[in-house]
């Protein structure tokens, strides 16, 4: 925690934590996809709010972001789970065509689709007791969904990082931080996010930095 007074303490927390997400997204395990994407989700919400105190300069959390981006729970893996976990699904099938196809994969409404088909309701987003849930009652639906959010988040801080490194403004109001975004980092708003393939909006931007601001995402 970047408010504790001990900013070396919390970077070395940081990559305990990358190194963790590294080992257990390693294997293709249902439980396996739930730890990495919830290691994910603590990472996002440190890396950013260190990077918008000041504790975490623009090129250690793009550092940190990059090592979380090339050592996610792989297409493979989550091929590997969905046919474990789901072997009746007929949506799982069909996801697990569409991932084995080399073509970008829009995770969010892939998940949906697979969600809907289970007949759960989509996630408004991550509770303190998420991980403890989905682990105490397996739905393969969940865990994929998990993985896309945490590609979301990983989208948008990226985006965040990179505007921080062109000298954006990360504590100005949100219509200037708008303005800023289109003028210091364009391609990168509107255009599909490198994980989630989720086109990513101004707004988006806007709104997730806000709350990172703020502190209102769950840790």
């Amino acid at each position: 925690m970047w408010t504790d007074g001990n900013p070396e303490a919390a970077k070395r927390q940081l990559s305990e934590l990358v190194e963790l997400h590294k080992a257990v997204s390693e294997t293709p395990a249902y439980e396996n996809a739930l730890v990495s994407a919830d290691c994910e989700l603590k990472l996002y919400n440190s890396i950013v709010p260190g990077l918008i105190s000041g504790h975490l300069s623009p090129d250690e959390a793009r550092s940190l972001l990059a090592s979380i981006a090339s050592n996610r729970f792989s297409k493979s893996s989550l091929i590997t789970m969905l046919n474990t976990s789901a072997p009746d699904s007929k949506q799982a099938r069909a996801l697990v065509a569409e991932l084995q196809s080399g073509k970008p994969v829009n995770l969010i409404e892939a998940s949906n689709a697979l969600l809907l088909e289970q007949d759960a309701n989509l996630l408004l987003g991550p509770t303190p007791d998420r991980l403890g849930e989905f682990l105490d009652n397996p739905n393969a639906a969940r865990a994929f969904q998990y993985h896309a959010l945490t590609a979301v988040f990983l989208d948008v801080a990226g985006v965040i990082a990179a505007y921080a490194s062109a000298g954006g403004n990360l504590h100005a109001d949100d219509a200037a931080v708008a303005a800023g975004l289109l003028e210091k980092v364009p391609k990168l708003i509107n255009a599909p996010g490198l994980l989630s393939n989720r086109s990513i909006s101004v707004s988006i931007v806007v709104d997730y930095l806000s709350k990172w601001r703020n502190g209102s995402f769950v840790k």
